[in-house]
């Protein structure tokens, strides 16, 4: 994996926690809270971990490393270096984006809905997009269903 596509994996979840548990008003990001719900924590714990949230509350406030990710400046912070520093590191945080979407735009065996009942946003449609490129889900014209590699992601613990 590239530092590249380790952003697009990070990216992705930042706008999930943005969409879901976060927000966006007056110009400004406002704190993650997930509310005590598991993938809504686990998410604030990864983001955290990679420097991209401070400690606030129950959730998180975004740090300037976490900001610029959010509006396409990520490589002036971190010019190309390497984020997940092995495959365990990478699995955890696409296990978090893929508990994320299960949480908030599906559910965790029949499959991603993108349709005005489960909101189509821009956030569900890049975790959906990233999900379909590992190979954890299978496109289709409603969002996606899990694949059997995607089903067995979901049930790693971390």
């Amino acid at each position: 994996m590239n530092s590249r596509e380790e952003e697009r994996v990070l990216y992705a979840l930042a706008s999930m926690c943005v969409q879901y548990i976060g927000g966006y008003r007056d110009r400004q990001y406002l704190p993650l809270d997930p509310g005590c719900i598991g993938a809504g924590d686990r998410a604030v714990d990864v983001l955290k971990d990679y420097g991209l949230l401070e400690p606030s509350g129950r959730g998180g406030t975004w740090t300037e490393r976490g900001l610029a990710l959010l509006v396409g400046r990520f490589a002036e912070v971190s010019p190309k270096q390497v984020i997940f520093q092995n495959e365990r590191e990478e699995q955890r945080a696409l296990h978090t984006l893929a508990s994320m979407c299960g949480q908030y735009i599906g559910d965790y065996t029949n499959g991603l809905y993108l349709s005005p009942y489960h909101s189509r946003t821009d956030a569900a449609e890049r975790a959906i997009s990233v999900l379909v490129d590992y190979g954890f889900v299978e496109a289709s014209e409603s969002g996606g269903t899990w694949t059997k590699r995607g089903l067995a992601l979901l049930r790693m613990g971390y």
